[in-house]
């Protein structure tokens, strides 16, 4: 890679980085190309450089954060042995998924954000089965196994274990709710019963 693709590739993070630290500090709607570049290195007035328009800075911004919550699921998948339980399996990869969400606020504030509004269109949920695929083809696998979804649809397994775990996360970053032992130890026990009962378990 030579000096000059580098640099564009380092402005190009730094606008990201930029997109999801003011998305967490003021919310999408009120996020500005301005207000992106004073948290930036880079010219407010070179972002179309790199990117259409807001949207899509701020669509590329979640999908950065996603991608980084997909690998960490590679991560974990990678390290089960195979001779877990359902349940430890699921409580393996809680505790993963919650580890990875409350190390970065602004990520995961951003996240959130960006899933509860109007922008996290079928779209965006159609590109994530691709890079989240070793997550699906590790539900097929169970599904096979366990006959998790016989009765019920993927999105459910999902809503415990994904949306559930991002809702607790982002309130303990809120400080609606003290991070507790107690508290994560009742969210943990919440989110893999709901898988077991999905399975039947």
């Amino acid at each position: 890679m030579g000096i000059r693709e580098k640099k564009a590739k380092e402005t190009r993070e730094a606008f990201l980085d930029a997109t999801i630290r003011m998305g967490a500090k003021y919310g999408l709607e009120k996020l500005t190309i301005k207000k992106i570049a004073e948290a930036s290195p880079a010219v407010a007035a070179t972002s179309y450089l790199y990117f259409k328009d807001k949207d899509d800075l701020m669509n590329q911004a979640f999908q950065k954060v996603d991608r980084s919550i997909a690998t960490a699921f590679d991560h974990a998948l990678a390290e089960l042995s195979g001779r877990e339980t359902l349940q430890q399996m699921a409580e393996k990869l809680w505790d993963m998924y919650f580890a990875k969400l409350m190390s970065d606020r602004d990520q995961t504030l951003y996240y959130f954000a960006f899933r509860s509004s109007p922008r996290y269109n079928k779209e965006i949920q159609q590109a994530q089965l691709e890079y989240f695929k070793s997550l699906v083809e590790f539900a097929g696998v169970m599904n096979q196994k366990y006959h998790v979804f016989d009765h019920v649809e993927w999105i459910v397994f999902w809503n415990f274990l994904i949306d559930g775990t991002l809702m607790f996360a982002y309130r303990i970053l809120i400080q609606d709710i003290p991070d507790t032992p107690e508290n994560r130890a009742n969210m943990r026990r919440m989110c893999v019963a709901g898988v077991l009962g999905v399975a039947g378990k």
